[in-house]
């Protein structure tokens, strides 16, 4: 994942989620950080929340195309 990706959040990161049960969440990744590869800074659009996330938490909402 790399700044300007659309991510949705995936909090069952483990598990295989059926399409019609994603959750509904959309951010941008808007930074990144060296000194912690496994997060980045995301502004949600569905939300009022913004901060660093997981990466193992953040799926690419359009990881279809």
């Amino acid at each position: 994942m790399k700044i300007g990706d659309l991510v949705r959040f995936n909090d069952s990161p483990d598990i295989a989620i059926d399409p019609k049960d994603r959750c509904s969440e959309l951010g941008i990744i808007t930074k990144t950080d060296p000194g912690m590869p496994l997060r980045c800074h995301v502004e949600w659009f569905t939300c009022d929340n913004r901060g660093w996330w997981s990466y193992k938490n953040l799926e690419l909402a359009h990881e279809s195309r």
